[in-house]
């Protein structure tokens, strides 16, 4: 475990990090009059939906570097839900969003541009979250919690499955039925390249995982503490990180014997910093790094974005920040991170009206903060590895134009 002294938390505060020239993004979409939410990189697809009149969810497809002009994923009024790809095969999730029902439909990318929805789920109904991962044989698997009773946040957990080219799978139930409470996050989930899944969700402030595999054998559901999970696979590897209940500490998880190995805490911070949230990344070699969020408890309140990182051996580092403070109540706080195949690491963030982004190799410097671009209240901005080097981040700016931006391989 990792603990921040207070000496070391009051340079972090003072640090003055360095800017480094601006980078130019490329406007997929807009400027537009109405929201925009879920803007998802995932290889060369980014998506995202706007919320007009009527919700309408599209797509722009990188083909030699060259954007195309945004393409209908979903027929209205779906909203984007999840995207993924690997292996040759790029896969949406979209559900209904304004309906009763909340209709669960998978979407998948054709040689021409055009998305087909994926027969097989028919009848699913997603109103508590849904998630959807492929890895890189083309192996998929979507998630995804059905409602079953509004009043009380009752909700069953689902995953089905699929391998490159064929039928999903029936959907099986993971667990009993379970309560959401409010505002909690829903569902996450991650495929690795052995076929390993992970479906993971935090209900009543409880974080629950279950692991399982394409061939169809799927693990009892297991509850290890409190806090918002997410999950990360790349390669044989996985990780989950999850902020505890307490605010102060991160805790880890990674891929045991068919399940996920016991977590641990692997940073702690004074009692004058709150951790906002947690964001895990991880490579194909088991580089990783979790990118978090602190904030400031006493005057001046302030927000900063820090990181923590793994060397393939396993050793988590101290923590490293990554941006001067900035007032807090400028919106939700956010901190993304991404990891290459090539090992480039990237973590970037919204802070008041902008967008920025740091990177760097495993045991190099990071390279000074790359403004991207402004930001607005609504949306968050997100990392994905670049295609071969590097990292995308893709969010939606002060005047809701849809922009993605691919940094070089410090």
């Amino acid at each position: 475990m990792i603990s921040i002294p207070r000496a070391a938390l009051a340079a972090a505060v003072l640090a003055v990090v360095p800017a480094s020239a601006a980078v130019t993004p490329t406007t997929l979409a807009g400027p537009s009059g109405v929201p925009v939410s879920g803007v998802l990189p995932a290889g060369d697809v980014v998506a995202w939906t706007t919320f007009g009149a009527v919700p309408a969810t599209r797509a722009s497809v990188s083909t030699g570097g060259v954007w195309s002009a945004p393409a209908e994923v979903a027929p209205a009024p779906a909203g984007i839900a999840d995207v993924a790809t690997g292996g040759g095969s790029t896969l949406a999730a979209a559900v209904d969003a304004i309906g009763t029902t909340g209709a669960l439909r998978v979407f998948e990318l054709g040689a021409g541009g055009a998305w087909t929805v994926v027969p097989g789920l028919d009848g699913a109904t997603a109103r508590g979250g849904t998630a959807i991962a492929v890895n890189a044989r083309g192996e998929a698997l979507v998630a995804w919690a059905s409602r079953v009773d509004a009043s009380t946040g009752t909700h069953r957990v689902f995953v089905a499955w699929r391998h490159p080219g064929g039928a999903w799978s029936a959907p099986r139930q993971l667990g009993a039925k379970t309560s959401f409470a409010e505002g909690e996050p829903g569902l996450d989930a991650a495929l690795d390249d052995s076929g390993r899944g992970t479906v993971a969700w935090t209900a009543r402030g409880r974080r629950t995982a279950a692991v399982g595999n394409v061939s169809g054998r799927w693990a009892a559901p297991r509850t290890h503490g409190a806090g918002d999970i997410r999950v990360v696979a790349a390669g044989t590897r996985t990780l989950a990180a999850w902020v505890g209940p307490d605010r102060r500490t991160i805790r880890a998880a990674t891929m045991g014997a068919f399940r996920l190995s016991r977590p641990r805490t692997v940073l702690r911070t004074s009692p004058a910093t709150s951790i906002a949230d947690a964001y895990p990344a991880i490579g194909p070699d088991g580089t990783a790094l979790i990118a978090y969020t602190p904030q400031r408890l006493r005057a001046p309140f302030t927000v900063r974005r820090a990181v923590v990182l793994r060397t393939r051996a396993g050793a988590w580092s101290r923590p490293e920040v990554l941006s001067a403070p900035a007032p807090t109540g400028s919106g939700i706080p956010w901190t993304t991170a991404s990891v290459a195949a090539d090992g480039t690491l990237a973590v970037a963030w919204r802070r008041p009206g902008r967008v920025e982004a740091r990177t760097a190799r495993p045991g190099g410097t990071w390279t000074a903060v790359t403004p991207l671009g402004t930001g607005n209240r609504e949306t968050l901005p997100m990392a994905a590895p670049g295609r071969a080097t590097g990292a995308r981040i893709a969010w939606a700016d002060a005047g809701r134009a849809v922009r993605v931006v691919d940094l070089p391989s410090p």
